[in-house]
């Protein structure tokens, strides 16, 4: 649409019918004709009865006399012609929408995520043991009861035969709970504290 492209629109809420008609360059009465013809202008009217065109039906009006005009289309021609460059339009519109709705979400390279795991916060529990900190706010998984955490097998020193021997704390059986509150949580530190100071004096004695 060439023609249509060359004829700038003043940056204008409503016009007239003798500012639109200049802006085509065509009669008045012309405008109104190709009103009876196209649905998609419609212009709206004043208190005083005065056509008032929005921008989009100057843009229409201007297409309009291009297929009609430029490209020598018949009424009928021009008509599918501008169903045909609407839908279009509206289908380029709609695509571009759905590609931002659909896009990728952004990943983090392995190396990324590796070191932030290494700047993770430390927690001293018990002067010695250093556990993350997001280990002791996290709530424990599906299946731990609350107040008994899974403990590591702890080797025990001094087995005759020089050796060690490995003893496997008593995991309490699979039950399914709500996350803790506040109190419980409160519980669940003062526990886990316990819990290392005693396998501490474990490994000590």
């Amino acid at each position: 649409m060439t023609a249509a492209r060359r004829r700038t629109v003043p940056n204008k809420l409503y016009f007239r019918i003798g500012e639109v008609s200049d802006i085509v360059g065509v009669k008045p009465y012309v405008l109104r004709y190709w009103e009876t013809e196209f649905s998609d202008i419609r212009p709206t009217k004043s208190k005083s009865g005065q056509r008032l065109y929005k921008r989009r039906d100057v843009e229409l009006l201007l297409m309009i006399r291009e297929l009609l005009y430029d490209e020598r289309y018949t009424i009928d021609g021009a008509k599918q012609r501008l169903r045909e460059l609407l839908r279009g339009a509206r289908d380029g519109a709609n695509s571009e929408q759905a590609e931002l709705y659909t896009a990728p979400a952004p990943t983090l390279p392995v190396a990324a995520v590796a070191a932030s795991a290494a700047a993770a916060p430390m927690v001293s529990i018990a002067g010695d043991v250093a556990v993350p900190a997001a280990a002791l706010t996290a709530s424990p998984p599906e299946g731990v009861i609350p107040g008994t955490p899974t403990r590591p097998v702890v080797p025990i020193l001094g087995e005759s035969g020089g050796g060690s021997a490995a003893r496997r704390t008593p995991v309490a059986p699979a039950a399914r709970s709500h996350p803790p509150h506040e109190g419980e949580r409160s519980k669940l530190l003062i526990k886990l504290k316990s819990d290392l100071q005693g396998l501490l004096q474990e490994l000590r004695t």
